[in-house]
């Protein structure tokens, strides 16, 4: 049923409508046609004036080959995402949730608000069908007070092919005189027949601090980072930028949980998105390196490592999903992996799931590559911990956008 007010969904920072759970009752792709940009509303001409859903499309140069629709079966999280045909292999396809009347003027009530010089990070779940390299894709297109455009924020963007589910994020600071942010949803390169669906849009002040979060995931972007004066080679210490780490600052929110060899750090050089990624690196094929979100030996589970390990809901489907780049391998040892690993612990911190990797395991070279898995936790579990492992592989290892979500999913239809 179509319900006929929007709502602002906090998780979403002021996007409206940023969950797509508001969904019309009607199921037909809205056409962009003739260069007019019109509401998505369930039907094919769309709506100049019904904003209720929150979400208009526009088009390339194609003029009936763009379609927009809020999805209710296929999403990530709730009951609905938007979805962007590509009818055509000469279509392109945009939609956003910012009006302008006639001539381009800017209509800053459907904006989303900025603060001046503030970081923000802008982020979403994604999932394609058939695309061409460079096509799925978001921006944050700033506004100062009177409506005069200011800098453009592009993301990352997803290379060719079908890609399930996973998130794309971007942290940037406002202009000066920032007001208003124009947020925008893509897929905006032509060759294919194509589908993009966008879901859980996040426009939100980040706090500078280990309580920034990828998902549920504290620091899982590893964009608050400490100065570097060296990589951290000390077991059972966080990793604070210097080679013997520290006991006790858990600010950046991560650590060498055991280690026989190796160094782990925060890399600037190096990142799947923002400015960094954590660096595993093993010189000698015989040793190993682990990092986790907890201080404690890998095993262990006495009740003081709760407060860093990660609050989960019992008999629930999470999630998981992480980027990894691999480099300069020269040889391996016995049993030798590059992997996320999964662990569940009771409200007591007792094991109650042992370890099991989240992606697939690695031991060669590679650009950077997505992994996920969808775990649903234990009757007993209270806690997840996620640990970072590079075993034996002599060679650099860098994790990005570690993610934990709760999740809701059906496949394309």
């Amino acid at each position: 049923m179509a319900r006929t007010a929007i709502t602002r969904r906090s998780g979403g920072g002021n996007i409206r409508n940023a969950s797509f759970e508001i969904i019309p009752s009607g199921s037909t792709p809205t056409t962009a046609v003739g260069g007019v940009s019109v509401w998505i509303d369930g039907t094919s001409g769309g709506s100049t004036t019904n904003d209720a859903y929150g979400w208009r499309i526009f088009r390339g140069a194609v003029t009936t080959a763009s379609q927009g629709l809020i999805d209710n079966s296929v999403y990530y999280s709730g009951t609905g995402s938007l979805k962007l045909l590509n009818t055509s292999t000469s279509a392109t396809t945009y939609a956003n949730c910012t009006s302008f009347q006639a001539g381009g003027t800017f209509v800053s009530k459907y904006a989303a608000i900025l603060k001046p010089s503030t970081v923000y990070t802008y982020s979403f779940m994604v999932k394609t069908n058939n695309v061409v390299a460079n096509a799925a894709y978001g921006r944050v297109i700033q506004y100062d007070a009177a409506g005069v455009v200011g800098t453009t924020i592009t993301t990352s963007k997803l290379g060719a092919g079908s890609e399930d589910w996973q998130l794309i994020s971007k942290t940037f600071t406002s202009d000066a005189d920032a007001a208003y942010a124009q947020v925008e949803l893509n897929n905006g390169a032509a060759g294919n027949v194509s589908d993009v669906w966008f879901d859980d849009i996040q426009l939100v002040a980040t706090r500078t601090t280990a309580a920034t979060r990828t998902g549920m995931v504290k620091n899982g972007n590893f964009e608050n980072a400490p100065t570097f004066v060296a990589a951290t080679n000390t077991n059972l210490r966080w990793i604070d930028g210097t080679a013997g780490g520290s006991t006790n600052n858990d600010v950046y929110g991560w650590a060498i949980t055991n280690r026989t060899g190796g160094t782990a750090q925060f890399d600037n050089t190096q990142s799947r998105s923002g400015s960094n990624a954590i660096k595993l690196s093993v010189t000698d094929n015989t040793t190993y390196i682990f990092v986790a979100h907890e201080v404690e030996s890998r095993d262990a589970s006495p009740a003081t490592k709760l407060s860093h390990l990660i609050p989960v809901k019992p008999n629930t489907p999470y999630n998981i999903s992480y980027w990894l780049k691999v480099a300069n391998v020269s040889s391996t040892g016995g049993s030798a992996k590059i992997v996320m690993e999964c662990q569940e612990h009771s409200s007591t911190g007792a094991i109650t799931v042992g370890t099991a990797n989240v992606g697939t395991a690695v031991t060669a070279n590679q650009d950077w590559t997505y992994y996920s898995k969808v775990q649903t936790t234990n009757a007993s579990t209270s806690f997840l911990k996620l640990t970072l492992i590079n075993y034996r592989v002599a060679g650099d290892a860098w994790f990005d956008d570690i993610t934990l979500q709760q999740t809701s999913r059906s496949a394309v239809a």
